[in-house]
């Protein structure tokens, strides 16, 4: 290449599974670190853990992560969190629930004296399908979300959230027709 550098890299993972394969946990430690003449030190330092779990009725599935990268041993880089998890609820045939959490934040500091950018972005959402069992002909769903996303630099935040609703209906009224109804 047209420039020495010097690649090191150790990892560690970590996974545990109980003898019936309901509930696994999983983590990992990684660090890579790129050195050179020409450009300096960069390093990147990962930690992650995730959950995955099933007791009838519930299914789980939840994970962390965190990263760093830095350049020369300086502020110059990044710092990222992320979390989310899911959770599936299926109590019978007939009605299914599935939600979702997640958050993300990201801080990214530049050279000198340019302010750090952060975002953060974070959503919690669900939704539902029921099918009476009485009668086949017959889904209703519904379900919500809220989603929330923050930009901040220099002391100043800018903001975009929102949420939703939704429900709807399906009804068959023959083997040929259906009839559907929707409100959001």
């Amino acid at each position: 290449t047209a420039s020495d550098y010097r690649n090191t890299r150790a990892s560690l993972r970590q996974t545990w599974r109980d003898p019936l394969g309901t509930t696994t946990y999983t983590g990992g430690l990684d660090y890579n670190s790129l050195d050179s003449s020409s450009f300096g030190r960069d390093t990147v330092v990962q930690l992650d853990g995730r959950y995955l779990g099933t007791l009838d009725p519930h299914r789980i599935d939840a994970a962390i992560a965190w990263s760093r990268n830095r350049r020369n041993g300086g502020d110059e880089g990044s710092d990222i969190a992320r979390a989310y998890g899911t959770h599936l609820y299926t109590p019978n045939s007939e009605l299914w629930v599935s939600s979702l959490a997640n958050l993300s934040e990201m801080q990214i500091s530049g050279i000198g004296t340019t302010p750090a950018l952060t975002q953060r972005i974070g959503q919690l959402s669900s939704q539902a399908v029921w099918r009476p069992g009485f009668d086949d002909r017959l889904v209703l769903t519904g379900g919500g979300r809220v989603f929330l996303n923050q930009f901040s630099r220099g002391g100043s935040s800018e903001t975009a959230d929102s949420l939703s609703a939704n429900a709807g209906a399906t009804f068959a009224l023959t083997g040929e027709a259906t009839l559907n109804a929707a409100v959001s």
